[in-house]
């Protein structure tokens, strides 16, 4: 996966710990967003910094479809009224219930990680899987 953000230079990384690290140097202005990418378009990206954050994320169900959603809270503690958080420098608007604090992001970043590794191990076994019925005539 592909690791990218506004203040580093893109590299590919293997464990969680390259993102945490990012997420943590975060600021109000020169560094407040970075995104995660896979081989095939999935994404995951956030912005802002200390306790408020916006999540978006991409995931492709076949080839030429994708979801594409925002993360946020659900429940009556939440509200959808519109507030504000800082993007390099910047007022970005949006619903109250989609500010996050920095450990729902690390979660929702892990989570993201691990199930594109899961895909990658289940391509790689499916390969060969292929492989072996192929050399086998199966």
């Amino acid at each position: 996966m592909l690791l990218e953000g506004q203040w580093f230079q893109p590299k590919e990384i293997d464990s969680f710990d390259s993102i945490k690290e990012k997420l943590s140097s975060m600021t109000v202005k020169n560094r407040s967003y970075l995104y995660v990418t896979d081989q095939i378009g999935n994404y995951i990206q956030v912005g802002g910094y200390k306790d408020s954050f916006t999540v978006e994320k991409r995931v492709y169900t076949t080839p030429t479809s994708y979801t594409h959603c925002k993360a946020g809270y659900c429940g009556s503690g939440y509200s959808s009224d519109l507030s504000a958080i800082i993007i390099a420098g910047n007022s970005v608007k949006i619903k109250q219930n989609h500010i996050l604090s920095k450990s729902t992001v690390e979660q929702l970043f892990l989570d993201f990680f691990q199930d594109i590794k899961i895909l990658q191990l289940l391509h790689c076994f499916c390969q060969l899987f292929i492989v072996f019925f192929l050399r086998n005539n199966i």
